[in-house]
């Protein structure tokens, strides 16, 4: 096949188009294709199947594949979003034979894409902007331009959710996008099938070393760190990494960065065990993975028969440094960074602790970071709740001068979350 010239006024030689973009990929198609290449490609061929039937009755066609999704073309923006809509619907009715984890979700992104076309492909920066579209979308979700948008009302019968301006990747200004979904139902993502975003920092236990030469202590340094693990599972401010995980860096001292990387660790405790008789000596370091400095170290003592009764108060009282700590190196993180770079979870427990001060600057501040994360996190529920939480405690502490306005966007947040 010849190629094309290199001088760059050939692509204006090639013919221009107009046509509503259709892109669609499967959620998670790397973990389907690993956990059983056999049946995900099945899978794949059945739904492809269906589309190929659904696209001629809405006067589209298959414009290419992409190996784990596909590109269609349609006339109207009508005829787009009913194709999809009943795509999605095919694609359910698939899916109700299949455990939740080997089901296919598809995520769709529409435009209305001016572009360029040879006999190998289309090419323009709205194809990109229909793709990169695609992104925004959850399982069973599309997400359109404003542009289609626009085409939409009012003759398509479905509910359309404002997303706002959204940040693309490679792209340097927010896109302004909307979530479509069929009249009757909620545009959502299905929390059981979605890859859900968890705000809160990890924290590794690894066990303890033992300094003792008496028998029956060799396992003691282990059993007290799934002692600690079980306790700060407990805690909702924190998301504990599983004894399972953690085991194998036991006595790796130079560790740090192999924990953060394997494990995705924020903060690792580690500590050293020395047990004499009935006596009991803990030293315990909690480490920041990303500086390497140690946010916080103690030395506890206790009772080697009573660690692990019901009543002993060494487990409660190092898991409530731990979680303390943790806290408070969030916030001054929080406090010594530019917001725009912050990551979603220590903006979000900045916000909170900020939130339950009594200074009238600290809850402003706190309404602030919110507002800034709910921007960054649009899909995510955590920050609309708790800014709806923030607008109740602005009546409570008295400073509203509109009660019923407050309640009025407290309730909002609330929907949205």
């Amino acid at each position: 096949m010849t190629q094309p010239p290199s001088d760059p006024s050939f692509a204006f030689a090639l013919p221009r188009f107009t046509k509503v973009l259709l892109v669609m990929d499967v959620v998670e198609s790397v973990r389907l294709m690993q956990e059983n290449e056999s049946e995900a490609v099945l899978q794949w061929r059945m739904l492809a199947g269906q589309v190929d039937d659904v696209v001629p009755k809405h006067e589209g066609r298959v414009l290419k594949s992409l190996g784990d999704g596909l590109m269609l073309e349609f006339g109207t923006a009508q005829g787009c979003v009913h194709a999809a809509f009943e795509i999605q619907h095919r694609s359910r009715s698939l899916n109700r034979a299949l455990a939740p984890r080997r089901q296919l979700h598809l995520r769709m992104g529409a435009h209305i894409a001016e572009f360029v076309a040879d006999d190998r492909d289309i090419y323009g920066a709205d194809v990109n902007l229909a793709s990169r579209l695609t992104t925004l979308a959850g399982p069973g979700e599309l997400v359109v331009s404003a542009e289609l948008r626009d085409r939409l009302a009012p003759s398509v019968d479905a509910d359309i959710e404002d997303l706002g301006g959204c940040y693309l990747k490679h792209l340097s200004e927010p896109v302004r996008a909307y979530r479509v979904g069929p009249p009757g139902q909620q545009p959502i993502t299905d929390l059981v099938q979605a890859v859900q975003l968890d705000l809160r920092p990890t924290i590794a236990v690894i066990p303890f070393s033992i300094r003792s030469g008496e028998p029956g202590h060799e396992m003691l340094g282990e059993a007290l760190a799934d002692e600690v693990i079980a306790a700060l599972s407990r805690t909702s401010e924190l998301h504990v990494i599983s004894r399972l995980s953690t085991t194998v860096f036991r006595g790796r001292n130079d560790a740090v960065d192999d924990i953060r990387a394997h494990l995705g660790a924020s903060y690792i405790l580690s500590g050293v065990c020395r047990a004499q008789g009935t006596q009991l000596a803990l030293f315990v370091e909690l480490i920041d993975s990303k500086s390497h400095n140690i946010v916080w170290a103690d030395s506890l003592k206790g009772q080697v028969h009573g660690l692990f009764a019901s009543d002993d108060e060494l487990i409660p009282r190092l898991v409530a440094a731990i979680s303390s700590s943790v806290m408070t190196n969030e916030l001054g993180r929080a406090q010594r960074n530019a917001l725009p770079t912050l990551e979603g979870y220590t903006l979000l427990l900045s916000a909170i602790s900020l939130m339950h001060r009594n200074s009238r600057a600290d809850f402003e501040r706190s309404r602030q970071m919110l507002e800034h994360l709910v921007d960054r996190s649009r899909r995510h529920p955590a920050p609309y709740a708790w800014l709806a939480k923030w607008h109740v405690l602005l009546v409570q502490q008295g400073w509203s001068e509109d009660r019923e306005a407050e309640a009025g966007r407290a309730l909002d947040c609330t929907k949205r979350a």
